[in-house]
């Protein structure tokens, strides 16, 4: 039987831990999602102007100075509060469920992690702000509609809307960059009714925009060469990060997602630059239009999230400091090897939790990554990519975040 021990911490959350011992072998964690038919949901977030572009850029690169220079509080875990807004029919039925949203946002969390870093998103309050309308639930429509739900934003957390069909029906979502304003925390999720394409690519996409990522093969600024280097244009131009290989998606017919085979995927169009150099891009990465079986952010991509994240913490139109949710923590954690997976089981001790996150690790109480969500008052989680003859930890974390860690 696990055994739980409490301790005070001035880290965020609550975790619950067991640990399994067969070996020494440390599970490998991959990001994977299985993509067979690529989506035809695109995003719709819309590119600043030059001048805007210009002028995000340097506030970006004060705040990371800034940031830096704080020291212990640039390499630290960030803790940012999403509140969630389904959007559902006006009897109150329909809408998003409790058990995707917790599922895909762990998904989600897994590639905001760097080094232990990073930032980490919970829902904020007890449950979803529902938004109950026909209209809206029928037809969501980009910038029309944003003015129809403006009122309900939160002004301490990033807002997050779920809807279940936009009126352009080629739409998957979309974000703002970062701004002085509420409406920037604003993003607009469709409910795909896939967990697998929502948690692995299109939420850690649009949430790369709210933190100043732009896609690997942004045009606006001019098409970036496959140079590095001298000749190289790849901070004026394209996605301004050079560790992302110059992405033609779009620029040429047949430049799409068709581009890619096999799995992990390989590029295998024959595209070049107007040097004649031929392009490489990464069709893994998650500000790509491509659907590949695995999913990343380079390293000068999370450098950017992080000038991102600092550029938002100095606005004062809101805050990303939704207070913590007082709930009873679950006790009795059990974990039984059932088959081919791992059956987690608890006892759900509190009725104001908004769901739980299931956190694996190789470690005991350091090392976690998210591997899944439930909803509020369920007390079981299967965890199927457990591989026998391994040890390792698992967490639950609460969604509501506690200034308490059980280890």
């Amino acid at each position: 039987m696990p055994k739980i021990y409490a301790k005070r911490s001035g880290q965020f959350g609550s975790r619950f831990f067991y640990l399994l011992i067969s070996s020494l072998v440390a599970l490998p964690f991959v990001a994977t999602a299985q993509l067979i038919n690529p989506p035809l949901f695109q995003c719709a977030t819309e590119s600043l102007s030059p001048a805007d572009r210009q002028a995000l850029e340097a506030e970006a690169a004060l705040a990371l100075r800034l940031k830096q220079a704080s020291g212990p509080s640039f390499v630290s875990l960030t803790y940012v509060p999403i509140r969630p807004h389904i959007i559902r029919k006006s009897d109150g039925t329909g809408g998003y469920s409790m058990a995707s949203l917790n599922n895909v946002m762990a998904l989600t969390n897994k590639y905001y992690l760097q080094n232990g870093n990073g930032i980490q998103f919970y829902f904020s309050g007890t449950t979803p702000d529902y938004i109950d309308s026909d209209v809206l639930y029928a037809q969501y429509r980009q910038n029309a509609d944003d003015a129809t739900v403006a009122p309900r934003d939160v002004t301490n957390a990033l807002n997050q809307y779920y809807v279940h069909q936009f009126d352009n029906a080629s739409l998957g979502g979309y974000a703002q960059f970062p701004a002085n304003t509420v409406a920037s925390t604003r993003t607009i999720i469709l409910d795909e009714g896939s967990d697998d394409d929502m948690g692995n690519r299109l939420i850690p996409h649009e949430l790369g925009h709210t933190f100043n990522l732009l896609h690997t093969h942004e045009p606006f600024y001019g098409y970036e060469r496959v140079t590095r280097g001298a000749g190289a244009n790849c901070t004026t131009t394209g996605d301004l990060v050079c560790d992302t290989p110059a992405d033609p998606y779009g620029r040429y017919a047949g430049a799409n997602y068709a581009c890619i085979s096999g799995c992990p995927p390989s590029y295998t169009c024959t595209f070049v630059d107007d040097q004649n150099n031929l392009y490489t891009p990464s069709p893994t990465n998650l500000m790509s239009y491509y659907f590949p079986c695995v999913h990343d952010f380079t390293a000068g991509q999370y450098d950017r999230i992080q000038a991102g994240l600092a550029t938002r913490q100095n606005h004062t139109a809101y805050t990303l400091d939704a207070p913590e949710t007082a709930m009873a923590a679950p006790s009795t954690v059990v974990a039984t090897i059932q088959g081919s997976g791992i059956v987690i089981t608890w006892q759900d001790n509190s009725s104001t939790e908004m769901g739980y996150f299931i956190e694996r690790s190789t470690l005991p109480t350091t090392g976690f990554a998210p591997i899944g969500g439930v909803a509020p008052n369920i007390t079981t989680f299967t965890d199927r990519s457990f591989t026998s003859q391994t040890r390792f930890t698992i967490g639950l974390k609460h969604l509501i975040q506690l200034r308490e860690v059980l280890v």
